[in-house]
């Protein structure tokens, strides 16, 4: 049971934005994909009384905010349409 009931069931509104970049060595026996992800998601509650506001109805972080993400991938090519992942690497939230 979510600790936050009173949160979920509150009406709100929200909002999302990001970029993405993305590299991709594809070229020979080695492939290589480097991605890094800039994003935010915030949320508002829309209710009129203000006992139940939260952050006194202004924008906040949702809980799937994740502000930057950077992710490393490399493998072998074992034919025209197979890949072998050998190493795949993330770091989340740094910054």
């Amino acid at each position: 049971m979510n600790p936050y009931l009173d949160a979920d069931l509150l009406p709100a509104k929200g909002k999302d934005y990001g970029a993405e970049l993305y590299l991709r060595k594809t070229r020979g026996i080695f492939t290589v994909q480097l991605s890094y992800t800039w994003s935010r998601s915030l949320i508002s509650d829309i209710t009129p009384f203000k006992t139940e506001q939260i952050n006194e109805g202004e924008f906040y972080s949702s809980n799937s905010d994740r502000p930057s993400n950077l992710s490393l991938t490399g493998g072998i090519r074992l034919g025209s349409r197979m890949d072998l992942c050998l190493y795949q690497w993330q770091a989340r939230n740094f910054s």
